[in-house]
């Protein structure tokens, strides 16, 4: 099986833009309710599409805080790995 991050493919300018507006609007929503679960779950994702990663994983950090059950997934050696390699590539 080949690996995801190497299969997808960059960005167009459209998809960067509609990113950037529905990050605007759901960090808005969590700005005003940092409880909603569904709107840091879809902007957490919204950041890792945009190769934001390090505000991806901020998002994953309150979330396992808000659900500890999360927790255990995120905290999973193998889910880890990878946050921290996308992390890692992409602010070196």
């Amino acid at each position: 099986m080949s690996d995801l991050a190497t299969e997808r493919q960059p960005l167009s300018d459209k998809e960067k833009r509609e990113l950037d507006i529905e990050i605007d609007f759901l960090s808005g929503l969590v700005e005003r309710d940092p409880g909603y679960i569904e709107a840091l779950q879809l902007l957490g994702d919204d950041y890792t599409k945009r190769g934001c990663f390090n505000d991806g994983l901020k998002i994953d950090e309150h979330l396992s805080r808000l659900l500890p059950d999360l927790n255990k997934v995120r905290t999973d050696p193998r889910y880890k790995s990878i946050r921290h390699q996308l992390t890692k590539k992409h602010t070196a």
